[in-house]
């Protein structure tokens, strides 16, 4: 891998270099979400099953108790990401902001 030498970067070039590696690193982790999911759901209809997927924290949906609320914002660099705006702020709506976003623009 080429050396890059940061200090002679500025400040704007730094943050656009983190915010590349942010969106790839976001990416790969995704594609590797998908190719597991892909493969449980093949064994598990190689077994004659069906199988639905959440992601941890999440709950499934039809389940007893309080609904949740559809996502009023999305995050660009990550679309599985969405908030209702109620709540606590999460961080990449944060990071979206501080880099100069407006909430409209973050909109689902």
């Amino acid at each position: 891998m080429a050396d890059i030498d940061l200090s002679k970067m500025s400040d704007d070039e730094l943050k656009a270099l983190e915010d590349a590696i942010r969106r790839e690193r976001v990416r790969r982790e995704n594609e590797r979400k998908r190719e597991a999911e892909k493969k449980i759901k093949e064994i598990a209809a190689a077994a004659g099953l069906a199988v639905e997927i959440h992601a941890p924290g999440t709950r499934a949906k039809g389940r007893a108790g309080r609904g949740g609320l559809p996502p009023k914002y999305r995050n660009p660099d990550n679309p599985s990401q969405t908030w209702s705006g109620r709540g606590k702020r999460p961080a990449w709506f944060k990071e979206a902001l501080e880099k100069g976003r407006k909430p409209e623009e973050l909109l689902a």
